[in-house]
């Protein structure tokens, strides 16, 4: 159940990293275009900020997801390499765990400030675009990660051995 659990995950936070670099290239495209249309024709792109920020919005928070999926972050590596594999997968359980509940409040927050944008009714500056569609990719990016943290977590909580060190060469190798 964990493992299927897992894949549906895997299929969900690498979809959502593939959408959040197309997001990029558009906010890249945009960029570059008003760039070149200001210099030889001195006429930029109407909104170019709005649009560069939601699509870096889009970017940002759902690429999140797949690190978490992957289990690919930042750690004190010095410290947990000097555990036994046993120890390291309570570490990693705990550190999942707690990634769960941070993710889970960070998204619940996010979902309350959408709302308050929404009824509010709030625009971006130039293009009107409505601020809800700048946090939903907070709300979704979050929830998706908290999902994946909880993935994660189980699958340490019912391994039947401990954790042995190993990179994550290839793992984009499946896609």
């Amino acid at each position: 159940m964990v493992h299927r659990l897992n894949a549906v995950l895997k299929r969900l936070s690498f979809g959502a990293a593939k959408f959040a670099a197309i997001a990029l290239s558009v906010s890249v495209v945009v960029t570059v275009a008003d760039i070149i249309l200001r210099r030889t024709i001195n006429q930029p792109i109407t909104g170019v900020v709005d649009l560069t920020q939601l699509s870096v919005m889009w970017a940002a928070f759902l690429s999140i997801p797949a690190a978490f999926h992957l289990d690919n972050h930042i750690s004190v590596v010095m410290v947990t390499n000097r555990f036994s594999p046993e120890a390291r997968r309570i570490v990693y359980a705990v550190a999942a765990v707690s990634g769960v509940v941070l993710l889970t409040a960070a998204s619940g927050m996010a979902a309350v400030q959408a709302w308050h944008e929404y009824e509010q009714a709030d625009r971006s500056m130039i293009l009107g675009i409505a601020m809800v569609w700048y946090w939903l990719p907070v709300v979704v990016g979050f929830a998706l990660s908290a999902l994946c943290a909880l993935g994660k977590a189980l699958e340490y909580m019912t391994m039947s051995h401990g954790i042995v060190l190993q990179g994550v060469e290839g793992a984009w190798d499946e896609q």
